[in-house]
C-alpha cells in the first residue's frame, strides 16, 4: 500500500507518491488542472488508500474534485503551516 501526498496551488500542484516506510515512489509538479487526471493514472501503478492534502491555496477546491473523481481514497486534509525556524519543501 502506499499514500499520496499533494500540495495544492493555483497554477500548479506538488504530487508525491510515498510508500508506508517513507520510499518516494513517484514525485512530480503537475499543472493543477491535470490534478485529478495524475492521481488516477498514479493510482493504477501505486494503488494508494490514502490522499493526504495540504490545507494551502486551492484545497477546498481541489478536495472537491478529488472526491468526486476518487470516492472511495480516504482523504485527509492536513495543515500546510510551519514554524519560521523549518525550511519548507518546494516542488
Amino acid at each position: 500500500m502506499s499514500v499520496a501526498a499533494v500540495d495544492p496551488g493555483r497554477d500548479k500542484c506538488g504530487l508525491a507518491i510515498l510508500s508506508l516506510e517513507g520510499e518516494v515512489l513517484f514525485h512530480e509538479v503537475v499543472a493543477t488542472k491535470c490534478l485529478v487526471e495524475k492521481l488516477c493514472q498514479q493510482r493504477e501503478v501505486y494503488p494508494f488508500q490514502i490522499i493526504v492534502l495540504g490545507n494551502g491555496t486551492t484545497s477546498a477546491q481541489a478536495k472537491q474534485r478529488i472526491q468526486r473523481a476518487l470516492p472511495a481514497v480516504e482523504l485527509l486534509v492536513v495543515d500546510m503551516g510551519y514554524p519560521p525556524e523549518f525550511p519548507q519543501a518546494k516542488f
